[in-house]
């Protein structure tokens, strides 16, 4: 925090939330500084730690995309040699990790990502702002449900569904578990 990122903010956050920026603790990136004569500069410290920022995301999310990608290309090469109970799992699982791996993505890292590009080229973020930290709060409790709707014997035992009057061992011991 610096006092020109302060004084700057000091109208919007007194108007929006009630709060004073001199006396509360915030992150912000001031990517466009404007100078005595009216000339914007770009404010390269902040711009970098925004890049860095981004590469970290980037690298997240690229090592979550390489390593589903080898965990399909692994599992249609060993399909022959499984039965077709373990391939109707493995088929589960992989769609349950999919969705759990789209998750963070739709959820966290796409509007953190945009409250940092945005500003960058100017654009305004009015909703953006708190649909970004509601969509981060709420990931933790949305993520457990792919794998209970995703997941067959999950789903069976959810809504008590009995085949042959029985329930699968997996899902006795997970309903017995919680």
């Amino acid at each position: 925090m610096t006092p020109e990122k302060q004084a700057m903010l000091e109208i919007p956050f007194m108007e929006d939330f009630g709060e004073d920026s001199r006396t509360m603790s915030f992150v912000s990136g001031l990517f466009w500084s404007v100078d005595s004569n009216g000339q914007s500069h770009w404010n390269i410290p902040d711009c970098v730690g925004s890049l860095g920022l981004a590469a970290l995301m980037i690298i997240c999310c690229s090592t979550i995309v390489v390593c589903a990608v080898k965990t399909y290309k692994k599992m249609n090469d060993s399909s022959n040699s499984l039965s077709d109970r373990t391939k109707e799992l493995n088929r589960q699982l992989f769609v349950t990790l999919s969705l759990q791996t789209l998750l963070p993505f739709t959820l966290m890292y796409g509007p953190v990502g945009l409250l940092f590009l945005f500003p960058m080229f100017q654009i305004k973020m009015d909703i953006l702002s708190s649909s970004a930290a509601a969509s981060t709060a709420i990931y933790p409790a949305v993520e457990p449900l792919i794998a209970i709707f995703c997941i067959k014997t999950f789903r069976k035992s959810l809504i008590c569904y009995r085949s042959s009057a029985k329930i699968s061992s997996a899902a006795a011991s997970t309903i017995r578990s919680s």
